[in-house]
């Protein structure tokens, strides 16, 4: 998380995000992913409409707006999810010998990978910078890479798996109250099990799911429930004003 605080061991360097990019080729950024236009510049919701990546060349195909279509964990994926502050997690160009890369999620272009960390924490405006990793962001990478020996039942050559995410909050006990979360979480296990057949989009087990609206939705339904209620009571007196004053 990029809010979380890494403390150092004796040789005062970090070792888990050179690990992941040595071992299997995935960057993960010290960075925030944030949108300016946003009121919460950090808070990033996913759906799968492609509206948003329109003027994105690369992916056209290949995702169904946030998700990866192809991937068996997020392929059909067609629910929201809502993360709360997230790194970016690029895969490699060219990662190391065996590996396979996929991403998994990604954010709409406007997002882009903040380095000041601790300003966006504090509220501070953000605006980015040239140095700075610009929209559609990767936000989970998954990868795969030969198993040095047979390790599955069948005897038969296997693969390691691993699935890199840049945010941990979406899977807290609340966060898995959102049933894009619990599907999400639960479809990563299953792939990283090698139990494919498991992966579904499963029901919440609630008869009430939370509703998440864009801002321009939750504008409507102030304007609709406050100002056009009063707007048609106004319409409708003065239309009842004049139409007695035409006919007496």
């Amino acid at each position: 998380d990029p809010w979380l605080s890494v403390t150092m061991g004796s040789s005062q360097k970090e070792h888990l995000r050179p690990w992941l990019e040595e071992r299997f080729g995935i960057q993960v950024g010290a960075d925030v992913v944030v949108d300016e236009r946003e009121k919460a510049a950090w808070r990033v919701e996913l759906r799968n409409n492609n509206k948003p990546f329109e003027d994105v060349d690369e992916g056209f195909m290949e995702y169904r707006g946030a998700y990866h279509a192809q991937h068996p964990v997020t392929r059909g994926f067609d629910q929201i999810m809502l993360l709360q502050a997230a790194r970016t997690v690029s895969p490699m160009a060219e990662p190391p010998e065996g590996v396979l890369l996929t991403a998994l999620l990604r954010a709409e272009p406007a997002y882009w990978g903040e380095s000041n960390v601790v300003g966006v924490k504090n509220g501070e405006s953000v605006h980015r910078d040239a140095d700075e990793i610009e929209g559609p962001v990767i936000l989970a990478v998954a990868a795969t890479l030969p198993a040095p020996k047979a390790d599955t039942a069948s005897g038969e050559p296997g693969d390691a798996r691993v699935v890199v995410i840049g945010d941990s909050d979406f899977a807290s006990n609340s966060g898995l109250g959102l049933p894009g979360h619990y599907n999400f979480v639960l479809d990563v296990f299953a792939w990283l099990s090698s139990n494919e057949d498991l992966i579904a989009i499963r029901p919440s087990g609630k008869e009430d799911p939370p509703i998440i609206l864009t801002d321009g939705q939750r504008r409507a339904v102030v304007w609709v429930s406050t100002l056009l209620t009063l707007q048609v009571v106004l319409a409708t007196g003065a239309g009842a004003y004049f139409a007695r004053r035409k006919y007496r």
